[in-house]
Order: structure tokens, then sequence, then C-alpha cells
């Protein structure tokens, strides 16, 4: 069995086969095997959402598949995770893209001021990557650099993980919480 454990500093911590890079989750490391995973702040976000008749785990990688499964339900709401209680930028950005993808699908849907200020960050990294002719997921990968988690990491030397974590739409899953075992379950 290969466990994983990541402190708040994100480093790997001793006697634990990975960390938290995403880089370190190649099929040769963890194709078959069963894999534990814990988070400071996810681990939160998922025990906040406990209540919810369902909950998926998204991120910029898939993006669409999140949409994909959620399209026809009557209201979404968008939990970021935040790091040490705070909501990040790196979160709003992905809430962003994610919320922008669900309003192209549904016009006239209701939504809040996080969500339209979630949806505004969104379209300014979309408008500053045509400027700057980058794709949205370089775009995303460059300002990441900036935020929290983005420091954090290259803090580390994980500078490889941020345009990893800023691809859009690589992953055609969308992970789901079984409120009833505490498990992820792929659909």
């Amino acid at each position: 069995m290969t466990e994983l454990k990541s402190s708040s500093a994100a480093q790997p911590i001793e006697g634990f086969d990975l960390g938290n890079s995403p880089l370190d989750y190649t099929p040769d490391r963890v194709f078959g095997q069963t894999v534990l995973f814990t988070t400071t702040n996810g681990t939160k976000a998922l025990a906040h959402a406990r209540l919810a008749k369902r909950t998926l785990i998204g991120a910029a990688i898939n993006r669409q598949a999140i949409v994909d499964a959620v399209a026809d339900s009557p209201r979404v709401d968008i939990l970021c995770a935040g790091t040490n209680g705070k909501v990040t930028r790196e979160d709003i950005l992905a809430a962003g893209a994610i919320a922008s993808q669900l309003q192209a699908l549904h016009k006239n849907c209701t939504t809040n001021e996080w969500i339209d200020a979630a949806c505004r960050e969104w379209q300014e990294l979309l408008t500053t990557a045509c400027a700057l002719n980058r794709t949205p997921s370089k775009q995303f990968a460059h300002e990441l650099r900036d935020t929290l988690g983005g420091k954090n990491l290259l803090a580390l030397g994980y500078d490889d993980d941020l345009p990893f974590c800023a691809q859009l739409d690589t992953h055609n899953v969308a992970p789901e919480l079984d409120h009833t075992t505490g498990q992820i379950k792929l659909p």
C-alpha cells in the first residue's frame, strides 16, 4: 500500500512514500495501489460539504468533467478549500474557470457576489492571456506564481507543479466523495 500525507509545508512526511506533488503520482508508483491521501485544507472542505447531496472534487485539470457532471443540477455550490482558513487566489481562479463554463451552459442562472467575483477574475486571466498571446493554461500557470500556494510550491522547489496544475481539462473524470464511507470514487 502506498500512503501519502502532506504536511502544512507541502513536504513529504518522514516515513511516507509520496508527498504533495501531483508529479509524484506516476503510473509506475500508484497503478494498482491503494492511496491514502490527506490534506490540511481539502479534508476540512470535504467535511464542510458533508450534508451536500453530491460532493465532487474539481480543479482546472478536470474543469469540463465537473461541469458535465453537474450540468443538469438545479443548484451548484462551489466550495474553495483555501489555505490556512483563507480563500486563496488559486482557488478563486479555479472556481471562476468552473463557474464560467457553467454560466455558458445556463445563460440565465442565478449567481452570488462570490461567483461573480470569481468569474471576473477568470475573465481577466483570459483577457491577459489573449493580450500576451498565451493559452489560458499558460497564463494560469504564470499567475499561480504570485498566489499563496504557488509561492509555497516555488519555495520548496516544486516549480514544475504549477504548469501541471494549471492545465485545463486534461482529465475527463469527476471524482465524487461517498459521504457514507468517506472514500473518493471515480464514476
